[in-house]
């Protein structure tokens, strides 16, 4: 699919996109990484996610917000999450989407997957409206993992930066 290609379907649709957050060019960006699947019958949009509740003593590490560097921000409130690959093994992804936004080596995170201390927790598939590209519906299939940090490995702030945006995550008593 190209952008010509999502245009037409969009118009077909009446989805108005001056209203989402992102670009069309994005939508199709993430369809080419193989992100994101668009389906025509509905049209809705198909998402791996990854998220991954990271504890450390008394502390839980949260996305807190994202700045573009248009000056477009966002605040979060989310687990360490991210978009996982279609076709690729699910735990490898996890691993490279956490190593991206915590800056660990994709090494270290394997070690603590086969200590047991990261864990797969549960699989959940979630559907609704997206804040992102609105009045596509969106699908979550969600997979859901438990991190028991090790203080040794713990920074006080963690800040991932890529070309676009910077995202910001820092830890917050965990809710009783």
């Amino acid at each position: 699919m190209d952008l010509h290609q999502l245009m037409l379907i969009l118009k077909e649709n009446q989805i108005d996109t001056s209203i989402w957050f992102k670009s069309p060019q994005d939508l199709i960006n993430e369809i080419l990484d193989h992100e994101s699947k668009l389906e025509l019958n509905p049209l809705q949009r198909r998402v791996q996610a990854g998220y991954c509740n990271i504890y450390c003593g008394d502390r839980m590490l949260i996305e807190t917000c994202q700045v573009w560097k248009d000056g477009r921000s966002r605040n979060r409130m989310t687990p360490v999450s991210g978009k996982l690959r279609f076709n690729q093994d699910i735990i490898t992804e996890m691993l490279r989407e956490m190593s991206d936004e915590l800056g660990y080596d994709m090494v270290i995170l394997l070690l603590e997957f086969e200590s047991g201390r990261l864990q797969f927790a549960r699989q959940e598939l979630t559907t609704g409206d997206s804040t992102t590209y609105q009045g596509i519906p969106i699908v979550w299939d969600e997979y859901w993992f438990t991190w028991n940090m090790p203080y040794d490995l713990k920074k006080p702030i963690y800040k991932e930066i890529d070309d676009s945006k910077v995202t910001t995550f820092e830890w917050i008593e965990i809710p009783q």
